[in-house]
């Protein structure tokens, strides 16, 4: 008992600290940073076969040229 209510109490302080709030929110927003980001190419790349479909080639060509960097 005396272990856990050690370690509740060392949790507790953890949370109080402004610095590791900080470091969990800046590592929070890399990392969902890049998972959009990986999502937003796998769905570029999944979706290039539906370019033969002539109503939506516009959009998928459009979404292509900003992955690659070539944003009009």
């Amino acid at each position: 008992m005396e272990r856990l209510n050690a370690n509740l109490e060392r949790d507790v302080r953890s949370r109080g600290s402004w610095k590791i709030a900080l470091r969990n929110g800046i590592v929070g927003a890399i990392g969902g940073l890049i998972a959009s980001s990986v999502l937003i190419a796998i769905l570029v790349h999944f979706s290039k076969p539906l370019q033969q479909i002539s109503e939506l080639r516009p959009t998928l060509e459009r979404l292509a040229q900003q992955q690659s960097g070539r944003a009009r």
